[in-house]
């Protein structure tokens, strides 16, 4: 059996949006260790001046709430290509639930630019 992917519409343009720098004490480390994060979060081309504003808007929230979640989890949980998704796939999900309350997902996707423990 052969599995495909699911694509995006390839008709459909889309842009990219720049998330400020995050740098977050991972909390469940037995020494103080960091992440560093810089992102791009995916978007469809219509939908860029709207969700660009909201997240402006809401940055501080945003930051915030990444930065609880880093603090939450273990080295080990960030370890490989799957703790890499899982934690691109948690910060999708907050993103959209935090800067739209009608359930449809704007940001499509999110794309590490860089990913270092210190």
């Amino acid at each position: 059996e052969k599995v495909e992917k699911a694509e995006l519409d390839p008709n459909a343009e889309v842009e990219y949006i720049d998330f400020d720098e995050i740098v977050a004490v991972i909390g469940k480390s037995k020494f103080s260790r960091y992440l560093r994060l810089v992102m791009s979060l995916q978007v469809a081309k219509s939908q860029r001046v709207d969700v660009e504003a909201k997240i402006k808007a809401k940055t501080a929230v945003l930051r915030n709430r990444i930065i609880a979640h880093i603090a939450e989890i273990t080295e080990e949980d960030l370890a490989g290509q799957h703790g890499h998704n899982q934690l691109r796939r948690q910060i999708h999900r907050f993103l959209n639930e935090l800067l739209f309350d009608d359930g449809i997902e704007r940001v499509q996707d999110v794309l590490f630019r860089e990913f270092q423990v210190q």
